[in-house]
């Protein structure tokens, strides 16, 4: 049955034995008859797509350590291919890194403020403060 090379007659065939077969057409019933159809290439494209994703997560979680209670939990759905899951982790690990840029953004602003303290010669306060009059 594997001797269909056009994904057009692999998908074609599928839903003709989807419906052959009366069985429900679902993402994963249809994706496991594809492959049973379309051979072993099938089922290696879409595992390199998972593994992908699993090289993304683990490189997130080394890169920010407090992530990792996200990270399993998008590691965790994508082992069960649950892709809603999968969403609300990486939406989660996503949000921690805008947590993260705003850390930074306050750490800017009270550098900023201590240079304005700061002594600097030839810059009095008042002259700091026109400079800043353009913004």
């Amino acid at each position: 049955m594997s001797d269909l090379s056009n994904p057009t007659d692999v998908a074609r065939e599928t839903l003709r034995l989807l419906a052959a077969r009366r069985i429900a057409p679902t993402p994963a019933n249809y994706q496991k008859i594809y492959q049973e159809i379309a051979g072993p290439a099938a089922a290696v494209e879409s595992a390199g797509v998972e593994q992908v994703l699993k090289t993304l997560l683990r490189r997130l979680s080394q890169e920010m350590p407090g992530s990792s209670a996200a990270t399993v939990l998008a590691e965790k759905a994508l082992a069960e291919r649950d892709w809603e899951g999968f969403e609300a982790g990486m939406l989660q690990v996503l949000g921690l890194r805008q947590d993260e840029q705003a850390v930074s953004w306050a750490d800017l602003i009270r550098d900023l403020l201590r240079q304005w303290d700061l002594k600097q010669s030839g810059l009095t306060t008042g002259r700091k403060r026109r400079g800043w009059s353009g913004f």
